[in-house]
């Protein structure tokens, strides 16, 4: 999401995560509830895309640990004081 920082990433990704989990999909006799797990990162100047998509891929699995159908933002422990 281009010209979108972490925080509008991670509002973008629960509005849709949400909208999706009020979903049922009928198949046949069946209903099925949708759900999403979602794990956002900023892309930074000088950065890979190999690594944002990286980033992003532990916020999901991190999302995925704690629950699912979830949103989680990937916190980069080594820029923090």
């Amino acid at each position: 999401m281009p010209d979108t920082d972490l925080k509008g990433g991670a509002i973008a990704a629960e509005k849709i995560r949400s909208r999706l989990s009020e979903e049922v999909v009928k198949a046949d006799e069946h209903s099925l509830k949708l759900s999403l797990t979602v794990g956002v990162a900023e892309y930074k100047d000088g950065q890979t895309l190999e690594k944002c998509i990286k980033d992003a891929d532990t916020a999901r699995y991190k999302a995925k640990n704690q629950g699912r159908n979830r949103v989680e933002v990937f916190e980069d422990k080594e820029l923090e004081v």
